[in-house]
């Protein structure tokens, strides 16, 4: 494993531990709020918005820190992003049902999120999309632009457990901790990385060239909790608390580059062959909410909100050493996706 992919690792590690120390502490904290009755209710429904006024994009498209200096630049315009959010659950039943429909100020941005619950069991069902602009500063590529704007899409379908967080309530379907295993399909202008005559401490690279569209494809197993649904939901606090929303997801596929890509990526690199158009990639992603969070009453409803940050970062790496000779390259791609933004959001449940 190269230094770079070593680093990035470490990265990834640490950020993975801040997720699950945040998730744990929380759900181990004991604060001043006051216990409410316990909920006769049979059915509820509930309604939710959240709005994320100004969202900033940073991208690393490759090994920085080494020989292969990024080439492909992508920007994102900072922009307002609300979500809404509303669903039901039948107790008697275990039935539940989530909706989530989000659009941004940016044209061709949105998103969409089903969630249908079957007592502690969850069908996820996700889709977005985004917008932005790519420059390539690298060698030219026949028949590629240097500048073009682009259109991508995230899709997603998970199966989720859901952990009780009411022994009591056998068919109370909120938890505090999730796990689940899932499918994970997106699409991004991505810069190609020639590796070669690599060692186990380094890793030499030729020159790059882009995709305009690649495709990544993973597997995935899920962990996540959210505070402010699990308090709002179960009706058991009220006041002010921490608010922790996190997410941690993790995937491993084998990525294929198409003919056209093999062939602009042997163009640039004309002393040396192609070893093979298919690697292995691992897939991270880890959503992280921290703030502050209030839960009360109002005319009989439950009613909550929370301001915070949000940190979204989403990372596909390649921890494949080749160990070939000078001649012989493979493809090699690493890519870092980081969203930040504040985050406000609002619900009431009756």
């Amino acid at each position: 494993m190269g230094n770079v992919n070593k680093a990035k690792l470490a990265k990834a590690s640490f950020l993975m531990a801040g997720c699950i120390f945040l998730s744990a502490s929380l759900w181990g904290q004991e604060d001043a709020s006051t216990s409410k009755q316990n909920d006769s209710r049979q059915d509820d429904s509930f309604s939710s918005i959240s709005v994320l006024p100004k969202t900033f994009w940073f991208f690393d498209l490759g090994q920085t820190l080494n020989d292969a200096p990024q080439k492909l630049n992508i920007t994102m315009k900072p922009s307002l992003f609300a979500s809404y959010e509303g669903g039901f659950s039948i107790r008697k039943t275990g039935l539940s049902f989530n909706f989530i429909g989000g659009a941004s100020d940016v044209e061709n941005t949105y998103h969409i999120l089903a969630l249908l619950g079957y007592h502690n069991f969850a069908l996820r069902f996700g889709k977005s999309d985004y917008t932005g602009t790519a420059s390539w500063i690298g060698i030219a590529c026949p028949g590629l632009p240097s500048r073009f704007s682009f259109t991508g899409d995230f899709n997603e379908t998970a199966l989720l457990y859901r952990f009780k967080t009411d022994l009591n309530d056998p068919k109370n379907p909120v938890a505090v901790i999730y796990v689940g295993i899932g499918y994970v399909v997106y699409n991004l202008p991505t810069q190609i990385d020639a590796v070669f005559n690599a060692t186990a401490d380094y890793n030499s690279f030729g020159n790059p060239t882009y995709n305009k569209n690649m495709t990544f494809k993973y597997p995935e197993f899920i962990i996540g909790y959210d505070s402010l649904d699990e308090n709002l939901s179960l009706g058991k606090k009220t006041g002010f608390s921490s608010w922790v929303n996190s997410e941690l997801t993790l995937g491993s596929g084998s990525i294929t580059i198409d003919n056209a890509t093999a062939q602009r990526l042997g163009s640039a690199n004309p002393n040396r062959v192609l070893g093979g158009e298919s690697f292995n990639e691992s897939y991270l992603s880890i959503k992280i909410v921290y703030g502050l969070q209030w839960v009360g009453t109002w005319h009989g409803c439950d009613v909550g909100a929370g301001l915070g940050a949000s940190l979204h970062m989403l990372a596909s790496y390649d921890f494949e050493t080749h160990r070939d000779d000078e001649i012989t390259m493979y493809p090699y791609v690493s890519t870092d996706i980081t969203q930040l933004s504040p985050i406000v959001k609002a619900s009431i449940r009756w």
